[in-house]
């Protein structure tokens, strides 16, 4: 008797302190026990349904854009490959009209040194000393030139020089990807004589740009 008395006096203090936090109204007519897990169903499963491979995406093939002809490209084409030395080399040079720049030159700046040398230096174009003389590198930038290479034991019978361009931009500017294109056929023929015949190597920071394409955009 007691113990019904306790339990139903707990019960209501229960019930007092739900009130009294709020719970005061009934949401079931049936109490629910949280603390009691949920019983486990096992469903009869279907069987899964396969995954339909994802459809190929189109490949698309990058476009190539054709870099159009400059004029004159043909013809210092065609008269650098027919050069079988460099003085055949010079004179088609000499003979090649698709340049503006040489119509505002003085002289042709071809080469200087030995071409027979293992290092060749390349420069960008010829200053206003060098178009006087024709030759590269002999103004103050070839002063330079030569105390370096007599710092490491060398002169210009130890090297051949030349110049991207063989005729001096007016006003020494910086030569334009346009009339570097034009004199490119006979730079390489230019190396097919004194680089590549003998494995030499290369120096100059202006002809490795056009080979690697970082700055001018030629090829």
């Amino acid at each position: 008797m007691a113990a019904t008395e306790n339990r139903d006096a707990a019960a209501r203090a229960a019930l007092a302190w739900l009130v009294a936090m709020g719970a005061d109204e009934a949401i079931g007519d049936a109490p629910v026990d949280r603390f009691v897990p949920p019983p486990t169903e096992n469903p009869a499963r279907s069987p899964a349904r396969p995954v339909d491979p994802p459809a190929a995406m189109p490949v698309k093939t990058p476009s190539v854009a054709v870099r159009p002809e400059r004029p004159g490209e043909q013809s210092a084409r065609a008269l650098a490959g027919a050069a079988q030395s460099l003085a055949e080399l010079e004179a088609a040079l000499a003979a090649f009209d698709g340049c503006v720049l040489k119509a505002t030159a003085t002289k042709l700046v071809f080469a200087d040194g030995n071409p027979k040398a293992r290092i060749m230096l390349v420069g960008e174009a010829p200053g206003a000393d060098e178009d006087r003389q024709g030759k590269p590198f002999v103004g103050v930038s070839g002063q330079l030139l030569d105390r370096m290479l007599a710092w490491i034991g060398l002169d210009r019978s130890s090297v051949y020089i030349t110049n991207i361009l063989p005729w001096r931009p007016p006003g020494n500017r910086t030569p334009t990807a346009s009339e570097i294109g034009l004199c490119l056929p006979f730079v390489e023929r230019h190396l097919i004589y004194c680089v590549l015949r003998d494995k030499s190597e290369i120096l100059g920071v202006i002809y490795w740009q056009l080979r690697t394409n970082l700055k001018l955009g030629y090829k």
